[in-house]
């Protein structure tokens, strides 16, 4: 018999018993990240890896899942990047460029926050007490799903692999893998992790 996988957790969660190790908004931490496509309350510091790195390694992994418990805070953050992922998985186009162009829209519009009744993990991420938590939420947030943009651009549109020396009797083929996102990347992108959406 099959033992089924369980699913990748962030390594920064920490045993809650201990005091927080990053500062907290709406029951996140604000986890530093190696490179950041935009300014925030992120930290950037020279790191290996960052909660940015584990969402889209784990993505095709978590996606899968329809429950998800919880090992610590950072596997809230975990969990909204995993659903983030989806969304722009959707909204892929066909070259690099327009997709480039649609990612960036979609990183800054304007998205539901914690607090909003409509807000998809309401059950998982806490409302914010007062004005600044919500604008230290939103800016947070906003920081992640870009970089979450950068990053994911070159993992579905790999670089052009170099042509062999040819024949001039051969004939040659135009490198789909430049052109076009890659399959092995959209075909999750129908999958509803813990059924919800953004």
């Amino acid at each position: 018999f099959l033992i089924p996988m369980p699913p990748f957790h962030s390594i920064f969660n920490q045993n809650e018993k201990e005091p927080p190790k990053y500062p907290m908004a709406c029951g996140m931490p604000i986890l530093p990240l190696r490179a950041s496509a935009q300014r925030g309350p992120a930290p950037v510091n020279a790191i290996e890896q960052d909660i940015v790195d584990e969402a889209i390694n784990y993505y095709r992994a978590n996606v899968l899942f329809r429950n998800f418990d919880l090992k610590g805070a950072a596997d809230k953050v975990l969990i909204y990047l995993t659903l983030f992922i989806t969304q722009a998985l959707q909204r892929a186009r066909p070259t690099k460029q327009e997709c480039a162009n649609t990612w960036s829209s979609l990183a800054i519009e304007s998205f539901v926050l914690p607090g909003d009744g409509s807000f998809a993990l309401a059950g998982y991420i806490t409302a914010p007490a007062q004005q600044r938590e919500l604008d230290t939420i939103r800016l947070y947030l906003q920081q992640l799903r870009a970089e979450v943009c950068v990053r994911l651009l070159e993992k579905i549109y790999p670089a052009p692999v170099p042509a062999s020396p040819t024949s001039s009797a051969q004939v040659t083929f135009p490198d789909f893998r430049v052109s076009h996102p890659s399959k092995w990347w959209l075909q999750f992108a129908k999958h509803r992790f813990l059924n919800k959406a953004l």
